[in-house]
């Protein structure tokens, strides 16, 4: 007797499911328009899904006037596990599967392990045609595993379109850290690279680079109320993406944001590999965070020793 494969959710369903599952703060507690909610229910019965999920105990329904609502109380557990049973019993294409690690291979020399992966990349020109094959199962499934994490989904348009037509054109995408060694030496392998590892050490005022256990000066600072080592400082001991206020400049301090790094020593090769830049969009500013170890490829570990040998190395 043949056994059918279980049928695919809807997309937006899975989108959900993987939101609250992996991402629960992220609508917990928030106003959300019927607009923006339409990436995760029926949006031709919106209220009624979102009662039924109440209902059944998925979590609370805050109406606010006709088509604004706020869920609270997200059993993200609950979420979590009924999405690894749906994942347990389809069975995604393994030409599909395969597509996400090319891509990740594609993206090495950039992004090292550390992904991101569109509806395109694994299904072609993306403005052709509506959202039919899967796309989060081939992301969540991995997830669940522990192979990967996840750490950003969501959804880009295309081409600019009007407001009914978006949800034909809009595509999804997933940020997300290999983290199994195995996948990792898998896709480094379709990359045919070798990595090196390279991290900065930042004491006795001194930021050191070092490369495959070799240490090499980047930066001597005179002082610790120089500018220069307070941007440092703070970049190698923050725990979120920083915005230059959070610096604890010198007063009066109008340097921009690529000057201050370049006199701390953060310049070249070194800031594009080691700082990683976003946007804080409630306080609408730049942000920094500093990756303190990475792996680099062949090319790249000849570019930062062209660095080390042919910068000189600065006092303040």
């Amino acid at each position: 007797m043949k056994i059918e494969p279980e049928p695919y959710w809807p997309e937006y369903k899975v989108y959900l499911f993987g939101r609250l599952a992996f991402f629960p703060n992220d609508i917990e507690g928030k106003e959300m328009r019927a607009a923006k909610l339409r990436h995760y229910f029926d949006e031709q019965n919106l209220e009624a899904e979102l009662r039924a999920y109440e209902q059944d105990g998925y979590f609370a329904v805050k109406a606010s006037g006709r088509d604004t609502f706020t869920l609270t109380n997200i059993d993200s557990r609950k979420f979590r596990e009924e999405l690894a049973a749906y994942l347990e019993k389809v069975k995604l294409p393994s030409d599909q599967r395969e597509k996400v690690w090319s891509a990740a291979a594609k993206q090495y020399k950039l992004r090292g392990y550390s992904p991101t992966i569109s509806w395109g990349d694994i299904y072609g020109d993306t403005a052709r045609y509506q959202y039919t094959p899967p796309f989060w199962e081939l992301v969540f499934a991995p997830a669940l595993a522990g192979r990967i994490r996840l750490t950003e989904i969501g959804r880009t348009k295309t081409i600019p379109l009007a407001k009914d037509l978006l949800p034909f054109y809009e595509r999804p995408f997933a940020k997300f850290d290999i983290t199994d060694k195995v996948l990792r030496k898998s896709v480094a392998k379709l990359h045919g690279t070798i990595r090196h590892k390279a991290t900065l050490t930042l004491n006795n005022q001194k930021l050191w680079l070092v490369l495959d256990g070799q240490y090499y000066t980047i930066r001597r600072y005179q002082g610790k109320n120089g500018n220069a080592y307070r941007t440092a400082s703070a970049l190698y001991d923050g725990k979120r993406p920083l915005v230059k206020d959070d610096l604890n400049l010198k007063i009066n301090t109008k340097s921009e944001l690529k000057d201050l790094l370049s006199n701390a020593g953060f310049k070249g090769v070194l800031r594009d590999l080691f700082i990683e830049t976003g946007y804080d969009e409630q306080r609408h500013r730049p942000t920094l965070i500093l990756k303190k170890s990475i792996e680099v490829d062949d090319e790249q570990y000849e570019f930062l020793l062209e660095y080390v040998k042919s910068s000189s190395i600065r006092s303040e």
